[in-house]
């Protein structure tokens, strides 16, 4: 369940009657768990931002559309925070005039201060963003850092190829469960700095798969959301071994007449 900007999933990836079928059908039941459960964190995967449209169909963790959509937010989250002149020469007397502290227009601040490097930059992003989603803080007009459009574009250009890393945290468990499941480059690339983790764990005889995940995308995973994933899993996985075991499935106590 969702824990501040992390989740732990530890769930028994399989009811009863599934267990039931498996064991009838002497199917691996510790394979079946490490696939369906990799399936699983791929669908929270999905429902993790960025994503251009919200997820209904398909199984891709992410698209082309879906990373432009994160960097495009992350883009306005800048445009909220720093003030970029359109004129060189501007910025250059906000540095002279005010060397230090706010800038001022006639006795009103019109800006925080001038940024002067990308570290700067870095800490006064840090500074406005909620530590919990990643997102920018409500925030006033004159909170606002003056830069340079050059240092603006370096800062972004940075900042943008961190858009991705919210899916890693929970592609890289689904990828670690089932290796055969497809995870687009732009978000595998953060899979060093993913914070997670993922581990079979089997108790009289009852393998569960468990993963765990932290980064600021996940708080959009909602309890609405984490039941709705855990249902389609199941439902899928009823639909999968319903349609290659018919027979068996009866004598198990699936209901074949029951449409998903």
């Amino acid at each position: 369940m969702p824990r501040g900007k992390g989740m732990q999933v530890d769930d028994s990836v399989l009811r009863h009657k599934i267990r039931k079928l498996l064991k009838r059908l002497n199917i691996d039941e510790k394979e079946f768990v490490k696939e369906e459960t990799g399936f699983l964190a791929r669908d929270f995967a999905r429902y993790t931002p960025p994503y251009a449209v919200f997820p209904s169909r398909g199984t891709s963790i992410g698209t082309g559309k879906d990373k432009k959509a994160g960097e495009f937010a992350m883009l306005g989250d800048l445009n909220k925070i720093f003030f970029v002149p359109d004129d060189d020469g501007i910025y250059n007397w906000a540095l002279k005039e005010f060397p230090s502290g706010n800038i001022y227009k006639r006795d009103r601040i019109i800006g925080m201060g001038v940024a002067r490097s990308i570290a700067e930059m870095e800490a006064h992003h840090r500074r406005m963003q909620n530590p919990r989603t990643g997102r920018i803080r409500v925030f006033k007009l004159e909170q606002a850092m003056w830069v340079s459009a050059r240092l603006f574009k370096k800062y972004y250009n940075a900042e943008k190829k961190k858009v991705g890393i919210s899916k890693a945290s929970l592609a890289k468990s689904a990828s670690f469960f089932n290796p055969k499941i497809r995870v687009p480059a732009w978000v595998s690339r953060h899979f060093a700095l993913a914070r997670g983790s993922a581990r079979l764990d089997v108790k009289k005889s009852k393998p569960s798969g468990i993963f765990k995940a932290s980064a600021p995308g996940i708080t959009h995973l909602s309890a609405g959301i984490i039941s709705r994933v855990n249902k389609a899993r199941l439902i899928a996985m009823d639909k999968k071994l319903v349609k290659r075991f018919k027979h068996e499935a009866k004598l198990v106590g699936f209901d074949l007449t029951k449409k998903p």
